[in-house]
């Protein structure tokens, strides 16, 4: 009996091991579509900007723009809503309330990351006529 249970073991070991093989070669492979020059409109969506270069040096728009986009955490082609909800879940990380009964460095902190992502927001807010 304690042979036929360490070849039932071995056994699952090797067809787990061959499932997993298997299954690494099936999953895409992912891209890092986020680049210096930050998100960019199109139809709607957000979507980085293609490189041009690497010697082009990014616009002062469009390194205000990354910044904006790095401070609210978007990466990759986003929707309005989804650029809405990113910004709604930072902020309540941030919000005087939530902090108030922190050391006041941490309640400064929190005040400057939120002014920093109220601007931000504002600036796609008015850039894509979001409403």
């Amino acid at each position: 009996m304690g042979a036929s249970i360490i070849l039932v073991i071995i056994v699952a070991f090797v067809l787990g091991y061959a499932l997993v093989s298997w299954f690494m070669q099936l999953k895409p492979t992912l891209k890092n579509t986020c680049n210096k020059n930050g998100p960019t409109h199109k139809n709607g969506d957000y979507a980085h900007q293609e490189k041009t270069s690497d010697r082009a040096a990014p616009t002062a728009q469009q390194s205000k723009e990354h910044e904006f986009g790095r401070v609210l955490g978007l990466k990759g082609v986003i929707t309005k809503h989804e650029l809405r909800r990113k910004y709604l879940e930072a902020i309540a990380k941030y919000h005087p309330d939530k902090v108030n009964h922190l050391a006041l460095e941490f309640q400064a902190m929190a005040q400057e990351k939120t002014k920093a992502l109220t601007e931000a927001y504002e600036y796609f807010r008015v850039k894509y006529d979001l409403r």
